[in-house]
């Protein structure tokens, strides 16, 4: 990883934690209760203060000791990828995969209540009545920002693959008028010696 791409992970990275601390810390200041709420966008988005105890979008994946191992399995599984890559869209990418994950670490960590969830999605009023997405799972932004990387990382990873592999040009010769004559020297010698018998 060159300097510039870890300076742009880290600004993002940053930038994802602060956000999702700060959102969170108002949620919290505000709402006090958990199931206090407030209409945020009539009745499209609700924000309702929750403690999650378990995983991304209050999902039901880790338990115990697996509650803190997980992501902190994932970041450094995140930072292992992020070394060896060179794309500044990969780089972005790791870079909100690791704010969101930091994020709900730190509320695992440090809130006894479990991470703060708070974003809630009423997709009836624009038309969409399946009961299963009404409401949709509360979350958080460290929540969004996990997603959207990982989406988009899987958007750059098939759209990468599939662009042909560059062709390789004719080296020149120092007129410009065709590829460089191959050097004799250059070429394993073989048969007899000069002078040699035959």
């Amino acid at each position: 990883m060159t300097r510039r791409n870890f300076v742009l992970l880290i600004i993002i990275a940053l930038a994802a934690l602060v956000v999702d601390q700060v959102s969170k810390g108002l949620i919290v200041h505000f709402l006090k209760v958990p199931g206090h709420s407030v209409r945020a966008l009539g009745d499209f988005l609700i924000f309702i203060l929750t403690y999650n105890p378990r995983g991304v979008f209050g999902l039901n994946i880790a338990h115990g000791i697996g509650y803190y191992i997980l992501p902190l399995f994932g970041i450094l599984l995140v930072i292992f990828f992020a070394r060896s890559s060179q794309h500044r869209g990969f780089i972005a990418c790791y870079g909100l995969i690791l704010g969101g994950a930091f994020g709900n670490l730190i509320d695992r960590v440090f809130r006894h209540g479990g991470v703060v969830d708070f974003a809630e999605f009423y997709l009836a009023p624009i038309g969409i009545k399946w009961r299963l997405v009404n409401p949709w799972f509360v979350f958080n932004v460290a929540d969004s920002c996990l997603v959207v990387g990982i989406i988009l990382l899987l958007i750059f990873e098939m759209t990468s693959a599939r662009k042909p592999a560059p062709e390789m040009k004719p080296q020149m010769n120092t007129d410009g008028h065709g590829p460089e004559p191959e050097n004799p020297s250059s070429k394993p010698q073989t048969g007899a010696e000069p002078g040699g018998k035959s």
